[in-house]
């Protein structure tokens, strides 16, 4: 496979590594406590209808799955640090889910219309609908450059921790 010695040209990829993992962490964190603050509200301060108590359970189950994504980048982080490419695993295998489900929206996108059964014809004339699916494929090309660079990373720390037990 394709392998990275920097990333964007620019970044060590260890460093990268760090600002990645770092940069998710806060992220996953900034989005637990937005689904707690709105699953409290939609659930305890909303208008008792069953929309409002399924969204809140929505929500409430939106932020444990963002803290066991906060979870792995949290060891994402940990295993860039003792270079252990293994606790980088799960990190992958949610980033390989992302690519896939990524790949599921670009089929529907392009193949399914939600408004009707109309033809590509009409879908190069929705503008909003090309706008979102050239944003999905970029989402993509970022998604495949970005597995590129996890791959790259672990054979780096694979490589630099054979070398090390060598001497």
């Amino acid at each position: 496979m394709l392998r990275l010695e920097k990333y964007c040209w620019c970044l060590g990829l260890e460093t990268a590594g760090l600002l990645i993992g770092w940069m998710s962490l806060i992220s996953c964190i900034f989005y637990v406590i937005i689904f707690v603050i709105s699953g409290f509200s939609l659930t305890f301060y909303g208008n008792g209808t069953n929309e409002d108590i399924y969204g809140g359970i929505g929500l409430w189950l939106a932020a444990i799955i963002s803290v066991g994504l906060a979870y792995i980048c949290w060891i994402f982080i940990q295993g860039i640090k003792t270079k252990n490419p293994p606790k980088m695993m799960p990190y992958k295998i949610c980033l390989i889910v992302e690519i896939v489900v990524t790949i599921f929206l670009l089929m529907w996108l392009i193949f399914i219309d939600p408004e009707s059964n109309s033809t590509w014809k009409k879908y190069s004339q929705n503008i909003s609908h090309i706008t979102v699916l050239g944003a999905t494929v970029f989402l993509l090309i970022f998604e495949a450059y970005h597995y590129i660079f996890l791959d790259s990373l672990m054979e780096k720390l694979k490589d630099d921790k054979t070398s090390s037990n060598a001497v």
